[in-house]
């Protein structure tokens, strides 16, 4: 039968059988309803069914080894009553004192399974009605369920990838697999956007002005092979660590951005444009050494025909890096998150990078920075990068040509950080998301658009993983919100923002989208052998 080597991991006790403290009478073992049908469907449907269960009553000397077995019959002899039969069956018999590597949440006893009954985990399911069953799968890889009756430990944990009411709710969302993942996830996403509201960043790099010349062609330059632009209007938008500023200021956020200008016209442009997006501008020191970066676009017809840089890439002055420092450091304390955002202008250097990574450190805030260069171990101290795949590249030094030289480069810059998170950026392939406690990357597909424009698309996914890191969520639910405000910045024109409520008719929108596919799979699996 197709798909045998895929997996579904139960509890016993409050998942399979009802919660009887440490049962030792046969008597008393009664399956939760249905508990038995849905196993004999799923395991028409092709899944191997396994039961990991701890018993450390065995070890506390509440039960006995005789009495956990006589129960354990009485259990398969209930299950085949009703024509199912198990694949495995696993127990912890430990105390948690013992600190063994089978008891959940510990993954020993779904390892152990996979390698004897040649598993494959991702693609299996856990479910139980505990936090330690859903760390298991979780650790191991699998896709997990709670089996939640909302009365015994208050809100399902975050780290289900799905909750069910009773086993039917099980069944369906197996059934329809990773889109009712997607759903939680679009559901939790949602809640997201809340925690937002006032949440303080802040954040240091390389500050620019993205100037736009709009115009059009009517005809070739008689001088030279190139069209003539005739120009009808110029347009200022910040841009680098500026737009990631304006990209928090735009979600709900309070930023607080620290950077380098020059004492020109674009310096004041650049306030100005700044001004207008709710970005308060006392952390830009000027440099009279230096020009503000400036990125001047040609627009013809909606379309890039031209640009002219004016920057400078050497390092900063110590007096003005020492500025710089002061300034961080009188406001750290007050931010709930901080970014660096760093386009090689010379603002992030070694000492910089260093002894900021130190102060958030010491204040306890985490640190996300979108890096650049061949150098990583100058990001050591970040809570998470995120290298697209091209910055990717160049760090490891090798091609990434393929899914395994992808997973070996994330894994490589882990080992580079020592212990933080990889947020690896993929255009229309989405992310992968490396997470330092976590075996497995964790995917997360992009969402089909029309694309006008990348630019300015990863200081809007910095933006929003420094909101959600300071509202209090996972980097793995924050990368998910990430990647659908990229998704948006890349449909217009232009170095771009997100707002909230964008972001929040997005979400709603992919929300209805994965109900639809859900009801869709819910009508077809009605014709299923269950």
């Amino acid at each position: 039968m197709a798909g045998t080597n895929r997996a579904l991991f139960f509890d016993r006790d409050g998942t399979l059988i009802h919660d009887a403290g440490y049962p030792r009478d046969p008597g008393q073992v009664y399956l939760l309803p249905g508990a038995a049908e849905a196993l004999g469907g799923l395991k028409q449907q092709g899944f191997r069914l396994v039961l990991i269960s701890n018993q450390s009553g065995i070890a506390r000397g509440l039960i006995t080894r005789d009495e956990a077995e006589a129960v354990h019959r009485e259990v398969l002899r209930a299950l085949q009553e009703r024509g199912v039969e198990l694949d495995g069956a696993y127990y912890c018999p430990h105390s948690p004192e013992e600190h063994c590597p089978c008891r959940k949440p510990s993954p020993g006893m779904l390892f152990d399974a996979a390698r004897e009954l040649n598993l494959q985990l991702d693609a299996s399911y856990m479910v139980g009605d505990k936090p330690t069953d859903i760390e298991a799968g979780r650790r191991a890889g699998c896709r997990t369920i709670l089996l939640y009756g909302g009365a015994s430990n208050g809100k399902p944990p975050h780290r289900a990838g799905c909750v069910a009411a009773n086993w039917d709710d099980i069944v369906d969302l197996i059934l329809v697999g990773r889109t009712a993942d997607m759903e939680d996830a679009q559901s939790r996403a949602t809640d997201l956007l809340a925690g937002f509201s006032g949440k303080r960043v802040l954040i240091v790099g390389d500050v620019m002005l993205d100037e736009y010349v709009w115009g059009n062609v009517t005809r070739v330059s008689p001088e030279a092979p190139v069209p003539v632009v005739e120009v009808e209007r110029k347009t200022y938008v910040p841009g680098g660590a500026a737009n990631t500023a304006v990209n928090v200021a735009s979600l709900g956020g309070k930023p607080a951005l620290c950077g380098i200008v020059g004492r020109d016209a674009h310096a004041r442009r650049l306030h100005n444009a700044l001004g207008r997006r709710g970005v308060t501008t006392s952390g830009l020191i000027a440099d009279p050494s230096r020009p503000t970066t400036a990125k001047s676009r040609i627009m013809a017809h909606g379309q890039q025909v031209a640009r002219i840089d004016r920057e400078r890439r050497d390092g900063l002055s110590r007096q003005a890096e020492d500025e710089l420092l002061q300034y961080l450091d009188r406001n750290v304390a007050e931010a709930d998150s901080c970014v660096v955002s760093d386009y090689g202008k010379g603002v992030v250097s070694q000492r910089l990078m260093r002894e900021f990574a130190s102060l958030c450190r010491r204040q306890g805030r985490p640190l996300v920075v979108d890096p650049k260069g061949d150098d990583y171990s100058r990001y050591i101290g970040a809570t998470i990068i995120t290298p697209n795949m091209a910055e990717a590249q160049l760090a490891v030094g090798w091609k990434i040509d393929s899914d395994d030289a992808l997973v070996r480069a994330g894994r490589t810059l882990q080992d580079v950080l020592k212990g933080g998170h990889v947020l690896i950026t993929r255009g229309a392939k989405g992310m992968l998301l490396f997470l330092s406690d976590s075996e497995r990357p964790i995917g997360i597909p992009a969402t089909a658009r029309n694309v006008f424009d990348v630019t300015g698309a990863g200081d809007t996914v910095v933006a929003v993983l420094a909101l959600g890191l300071a509202a209090g969520f996972s980097a793995e639910q924050s990368a998910r919100v990430a990647n659908q405000a990229g998704g948006i910045v890349v449909t217009k024109v232009g170095t771009a923002s997100v707002a909230i409520h964008e972001l929040r008719q997005d979400i709603l929108g992919a929300e209805q989208e994965n109900r639809k596919a859900f009801k869709l799979a819910r009508q077809h699996s009605n014709h299923a052998q269950l």
